[in-house]
């Protein structure tokens, strides 16, 4: 659900995109419009959230408006809560099949941190 919509606006007044926020504060949508009294939709960028609060997907269309078909999508993956209360990404998967795993090294301040230890790309396709 929507609950508050931003206007954005060039140096000289016009109306050049919005952005829409869920109940929680969080960009579920950018747009970026051809002209400045709103135009066709040049691109957008769509996100949807899971039950913690993190980016589940996300589809950014280069061409015009979002297509929940034909958009392409990059799947964000993360971790159970086993052994602990957080809930860390471990992989983003991207339309061509191309992964980026993110692995934590147990015990040292990166893990600490939350920050990843060891970025790798495996390349293997993803599901539909």
């Amino acid at each position: 659900m929507v609950q508050v919509a931003s206007y954005e606006y060039d140096n000289l007044g016009r109306f050049t995109a919005t952005r829409a926020y869920d109940t929680l504060g969080r960009v579920t949508a950018a747009t970026s419009f051809s002209a400045a009294t709103g135009g066709a939709v040049t691109d957008q960028v769509v996100r949807t959230f899971n039950g913690y609060g993190q980016v589940a997907a996300e589809w950014q269309s280069h061409t015009g408006a979002f297509d929940p078909v034909t958009t392409p999508r990059v799947h964000h993956i993360y971790s159970n809560l086993a052994g602990g209360n957080e809930s860390r990404l471990t992989r983003l998967m991207y339309p061509s099949g191309f992964n980026v795993d993110s692995t934590y090294t147990s015990g040292s301040p990166d893990s600490a941190l939350s920050r990843p230890s060891v970025l790798s790309g495996l390349a293997h396709r993803c599901p539909a």
